[in-house]
């Protein structure tokens, strides 16, 4: 009987999550090299991994077992997709993005080096911003004072308006800021990530409900700049909604 590929790959990373962080290049490599039935993985892993620990060995077998499998019913492409799809904390939990991908642009090259300064702790959701020390990319909230020009408009996708300003461009920042939501078989997804320091939620969203004077403040003090995202058209006002 063979598995549906979504259970493969749900079973590959809750393995592959739990296997010694010093050999998953290793198994990854196996996985991906190896042309034989599951049946063989045991030998194959044995004659490339030194690995002494009993629990720790038949948790690289489970792994790389799945991976095979992954690789023998739904062929290369399937496989190479649930590769791309690792990525870990400092704890060892395994991070995967979301089906509609909120990632920003540029952000994904640096999610390895971001996520190994996080510790999950047993967390549903983490939002965490990283000082990377060097100029990672640009941010397209900006501060805003009295001399700027404030337009607001509603984003696509988005339930609210949001502050724009105008006649300037994005900065230079060394932040990236992402936000985690804990998935099933204790895997973490991720719901955005981006260029930036944190920023608060928006005064209309939810997320503000518990922090609507902090929300409301750095609202009056920050906004996106113009044209870096795509707006509703009519739904522009000088009028501050909040």
């Amino acid at each position: 009987m063979v598995r549906p590929l979504d259970e493969l790959q749900r079973l590959a990373i809750r393995a592959f999550a739990e296997t010694p962080k010093e050999v998953r290049p290793a198994i990854l490599d196996m996985a991906r090299d190896l042309h034989t039935s599951p049946s063989g993985v045991v030998t194959a892993m044995r004659n490339r991994l030194m690995v002494v620990d009993q629990t720790q060995q038949t948790r690289i077998e489970q792994a790389v077992r799945w991976l095979v499998m992954i690789r023998r019913d739904y062929k290369v492409e399937a496989m190479e997709e649930t590769i791309r799809s690792f990525w870990y904390l400092a704890s060892g939990e395994a991070v995967v993005d979301r089906p509609n991908s909120h990632l920003h642009a540029n952000v994904a090259r640096l999610l390895r080096e971001l996520l190994v300064h996080i510790h999950a702790q047993g967390r549903r959701s983490i939002v965490y911003s990283h000082d990377f020390k060097r100029v990672v990319g640009t941010t397209i909230c900006v501060a805003t004072d009295h001399t700027s020009e404030i337009v607001h408009a509603q984003r696509v996708g988005r339930h609210g308006l949001t502050r724009f300003v105008k006649g300037v461009s994005p900065q230079p920042t060394a932040w990236v800021t992402i936000i985690l939501l804990l998935q099933d078989g204790g895997r973490y997804e991720v719901r955005t990530a981006y260029t930036g320091p944190l920023a608060e939620p928006e005064p209309w969203d939810h997320n503000a409900r518990q922090r609507m004077g902090q929300s409301r403040s750095f609202w009056a003090r920050h906004a996106l700049v113009w044209g870096s995202e795509p707006i509703i058209p009519g739904t522009e006002t000088l009028e501050c909604p909040w």
